[in-house]
């Protein structure tokens, strides 16, 4: 009986012991291809919006980020989000390189005269690749960090590496048109390279994915007209965008009433709902989405777009003639109204009551050609955070959009993710401290506690 129960014992320990060393040699592994780490910030700033997570499920290119630090001197903030990224996809991984032991790396990953500057990333697939420096990664206002823009710039970085076509966007100047410094921006983070045209002496290049008129203030000529006209004849895609300070330009808004639509001289003024209030006493217009392929997946999600008073009214001569038909996609509520009585726009004296259409879309089923009219610019102005911070869409929206009307696939705008206190980081001695205490001093001492309770079991 006794022998018996001495051999239980010592198989109970060997189990035990066992167990203590598969449990850790499988978070070991486990670990290292499923980072635990958990996200207890308010916003959830470290972890990867459900956006990135479905991109990452269909990406296939084998892709590395290198980080150029050591794993001691590595900004933590950025690696963990990295981490995140590897953790989703087997073809990305994360490779740490330390400049003091090789000061050569990456030469082919900048200019001539250049090197890789600390904690910046190359993420590289193939022979494309993108370094992102470590400023790019912060938000920073009156020299304190306040956002984290890293899953912005890797997530772009990942859709540049992974495409095989270069997508060019020209805004068009010479008339007055407004600098659309957030939708440059929003398009340089899908990857769109932008630049200025003037028309009046330059021809469309053949390489233009879209061409932009933002808000003119004078007429184009007639052969500008007629350089747009074949630039749309021949597939291409062009978006207007007008507002209450456009006076009327004959020659442009003849041209956008033979592809179906027409600009009204007037202003909407938003009523009831509609209008968004902030605590500084400025207010903005609400748009309305018309459900369709590009702001289906807006719309589900319940998110908003905005507009600084006024934009004009459009109207479709049409829905369909011949080639063109001609769509609604933005629109004003059922309780706004239209004035021409642009110093002081009221109710009263209203040359149209009800729901008017603030964007349409024109296309020709026989060239491909896409012309999309906006009465507003819709703050497209501003900086995409400026937008992003106060929870609009407007460009997911422009962005989606865009890609919708170059074929571009679609589109997500990932927003920064602010820092409200200072950032939690475990340094290095820390984590080298816990890891002692809970997988090695831990374990021993519960291996330790079973073995004396053994032989003293033992000797009784």
């Amino acid at each position: 009986m006794v022998k018996k129960y001495k051999l239980m014992s010592w198989i109970a320990v060997i189990i035990a012991i066992a167990i203590v060393i598969l449990v850790n040699v499988f978070m070991s592994v486990f670990t290292k291809k499923v980072p635990i780490k958990i996200d207890l910030t308010s916003n959830k700033r470290y972890e990867l919006t459900d956006e990135s997570y479905e991109y990452l499920k269909t990406y296939e290119t084998d892709t590395v980020f290198y980080v150029i630090a050591s794993e001691t001197d590595q900004d933590t903030n950025a690696r963990a989000i990295l981490d995140r990224y590897e953790a989703a996809n087997s073809h990305i991984r994360i490779e740490n390189v330390d400049p003091d032991r090789n000061p050569s790396f990456g030469r082919e990953y900048v200019g001539d005269g250049e090197t890789l500057s600390s904690n910046s990333v190359v993420v590289a697939a193939g022979d494309r690749s993108r370094v992102i420096e470590n400023s790019e990664f912060y938000e920073v206002e009156n020299g304190q960090i306040t956002g984290l823009n890293v899953e912005s710039k890797i997530t772009s970085a990942l859709k540049y590496v992974s495409s095989e076509t270069q997508m060019n966007v020209y805004f068009t100047t010479g008339h007055g048109e407004l600098e659309l410094t957030g939708a440059k921006e929003a398009l340089a983070s899908e990857n769109y390279v932008t630049a200025d045209i003037s028309l009046m002496t330059e021809d469309i290049p053949e390489n233009a994915s879209a061409i932009i008129i933002p808000r003119p203030t004078s007429d184009f000529s007639t052969a500008e007209i007629a350089k747009i006209e074949a630039y749309l004849k021949n597939g291409g895609a062009v978006q207007v965008y007008l507002s209450g300070e456009c006076p009327t330009m004959s020659n442009l808004y003849s041209y956008l009433s033979t592809n179906g639509i027409t600009v009204n001289d007037d202003e909407i003024v938003e009523g009831g709902a509609n209008i968004l209030s902030s605590t500084s006493g400025s207010y903005m217009f609400i748009t309305n989405y018309v459900k369709n392929d590009v702001t289906s997946d807006i719309i589900s999600k319940k998110r908003i777009s905005a507009y600084v008073p006024f934009s004009k009214s459009l109207e479709a001569l049409f829905e369909s003639s011949g080639e063109y038909t001609v769509s609604e996609y933005l629109a004003s509520s059922d309780s706004s109204y239209t004035s021409v009585n642009f110093e002081s726009p009221t109710k009263d004296t209203a040359v149209h009551t009800g729901s008017s259409s603030i964007a349409l879309m024109s296309e020709n089923s026989g060239t491909g050609g896409k012309l999309y009219v906006s009465g507003t610019t819709m703050l497209l102005s501003k900086t995409v955070t400026e937008v992003n911070d106060v929870g609009l869409a407007n460009f997911e929206y422009f962005t989606s959009l865009t890609n919708s009307m170059t074929g571009a696939g679609e589109a997500f705008v990932v927003p920064v993710k602010s820092v409200g206190a200072n950032l939690l980081v475990m340094s290095t001695v820390a984590k080298g401290i816990l890891f002692i205490i809970f997988v090695i001093i831990f374990p021993a001492a519960l291996l330790t506690a079973g073995l004396a309770v053994f032989f003293r079991r033992r000797n009784m």
